[in-house]
């Protein structure tokens, strides 16, 4: 399930309630948010956002986003899984399995990536080599990497669902004539 997020515009309470009500909604196993401006970040253009922390980050957690894309600072960074601005389940890098926080995703560095600090607590890997994010899922198993232009990966984590089961489809419908 993906959901785009309009950053440069304020959020109010009818566009989070909205967010919060799809995201629950949802029978899809794994919910992916989009959108341009960085939440976490060590980017030296832009950094984290507080702003973005403290409002996105717990409707993540509470209505279980498992991972979120975006852009703004021009660089790769992969996150920790991310629960209370704290880092969690990191002893499981690079291959998750059900972590209890979302990992959030700077994938800029395509556009003429800037230098980044290395000394972010909540970073797992970061480059400021040119590069794509390639997300691939297949049932319970949603592949993340880092493709530079040579078609090297420069980063790979996996995220795996267990005791995870998605609803039944819904019955045929009938006709009654």
């Amino acid at each position: 399930h993906f959901v785009s997020l309009d950053t440069n515009i304020s959020f109010t309470t009818g566009v989070l309630d909205w967010l919060a009500a799809d995201l629950d909604s949802t029978s899809r196993r794994w919910k992916i948010v989009f959108f341009h401006h960085t939440v976490y970040s060590c980017g030296s253009a832009h950094g984290s956002s507080t702003y973005l922390i403290n409002l996105l980050g717990p409707l993540f957690e509470a209505h279980g986003v498992d991972l979120a894309l975006y852009g703004h600072d021009h660089d790769y960074e992969r996150s920790f899984p991310m629960r209370s601005r704290q880092v969690v389940d990191a002893g499981m890098e690079p291959h998750y399995v059900d972590p209890s926080g979302p990992i959030y995703v700077v994938s800029g560095a395509a556009a003429k990536p800037r230098s980044v600090s290395t000394s972010c607590a909540h970073t797992a890997f970061i480059t400021s080599t040119p590069c794509v994010a390639r997300v691939e899922v297949t049932g319970d198993l949603l592949t993340l990497e880092a493709v530079g232009t040579s078609g090297q990966v420069l980063d790979r984590m996996t995220l795996r669902k267990t005791g995870v089961t998605p609803p039944p489809p819904p019955p045929p419908a009938t006709l009654s004539l």
